[in-house]
Order: structure tokens, then sequence, then C-alpha cells
């Protein structure tokens, strides 16, 4: 036997033993996995027009590229979702209350930023959670200093009849656990708590 085969052997069975000696290897207590919180998939839509035209998003050569930040409200935690083909995202995050609070985009090799204020809930219920068809308008212009972007207006439409069937089946999940939680402006909600 060759000798770096054998170290490799003796290495690993070391490893295996002191394992087995410190609990490792040991079966651990029965686990109530009905409440341990699962991770969903959130997801949706996001069209980008820019001086009155309809940007191309995703991968590609003339694609703008563009994502959405989220943040978890209770733990602080963020996320990015990039935004892809036809303009489609989807991320994975855990259960609770989400504050979407940027919109990003790329403009002739500039990052373009538009601060939103969207709140929305994921809840443990489904596996995944369609959050709208958001849009977002926005003036752009080229000036000296480099792109000076104004987001003009943002509009959340609830499209999920017409696309969460085939969404889910290309995200690999079963069809018809989809929650719906448009996301809502932070006002709309507080409005409609009183």
């Amino acid at each position: 036997m060759n000798y770096p085969l054998r170290k490799m052997i003796v290495g690993t069975l070391s490893v295996l033993g002191v394992a087995s000696i410190t609990g490792c290897a040991v079966p651990g207590a029965a686990v109530d996995t009905a409440s341990i919180e699962r991770d969903a998939v959130i997801f949706g839509d996001l069209t980008l027009v820019t001086n009155g035209h309809e940007a191309r998003l995703g991968d590609g050569l003339f694609a703008a590229d563009a994502g959405i930040r989220l943040e978890h409200v209770e733990t602080g935690r963020n996320y990015i979702s990039r935004v892809g083909k036809n303009g489609q995202f989807e991320t994975s995050v855990a259960p609770g209350s989400y504050r979407l609070h940027t919109i990003f985009f790329k403009h002739h090799g500039e990052t373009i930023e538009a601060s939103t204020d969207f709140v929305f809930t994921v809840s443990n219920a489904a596996e995944a959670t369609y959050i709208g068809a958001i849009g977002l308008e926005a003036s752009l212009d080229n000036g000296s200093h480099g792109v000076v972007g104004t987001a003009d207006r943002f509009t959340v439409r609830n499209n999920c009849a017409n696309v969460c069937d085939d969404r889910m089946a290309a995200i690999g999940l079963p069809h018809g656990d989809t929650d719906i939680a448009l996301v809502q402006w932070v006002n709309q909600v507080a409005a409609s708590a009183d």
C-alpha cells in the first residue's frame, strides 16, 4: 500500500473515531418538524419603463441587469433577488414580514436605485408567495456628473391568475400551493389598520 493512501485512510478513520466518541454519530432526540419554519419562495415580475420606453430585463446582450432588495423586518437580514428573463424574479426567504426597500437596475453602466417603501408578509402556510407584478416608471438624464434618475411612478398588479401556475411549475413547486401577498406601501398598511 502506498504511503499517501494509507495516510488518508488512517486520517479518515481517526476523524470517524473522534466523531463517535464526542457523540456526533449518536442519533439525536426526535424533532417536531411541524414546528420548524421552512423557507418559502417569493416570486413576482418587474416591468421597467425608462423615458417612456419599456426596458428589456434579465440576461442577454441588450437586457438591463436589475433586481430588488428586501429586508426581513424582525431580523434585519437582507436579501437580493435578481430579475431574470421577462422581468421574472424569485428568491427563498424565511416566513415573516418584509420591506422591499429598493429596486435597482443598470443604465449605461451605472446602477440606478429607486427607493421604495413596500411591505408584505410571507406566511409559513404555503411553499410560495406571489408578491405581484411591480412596475417602475423612471426618468433618466445623462448629465455632466453621470446618469440622474427619478422614480416617476410605481404600480402593483395582481397577475397571479395568468402567471402563478406556470411559474410554480418552472420553480419546481406543487401546483396551487401559492399565497398572494401583494406589496403595499407602508402608509397603506397603516391606513388599513385604523
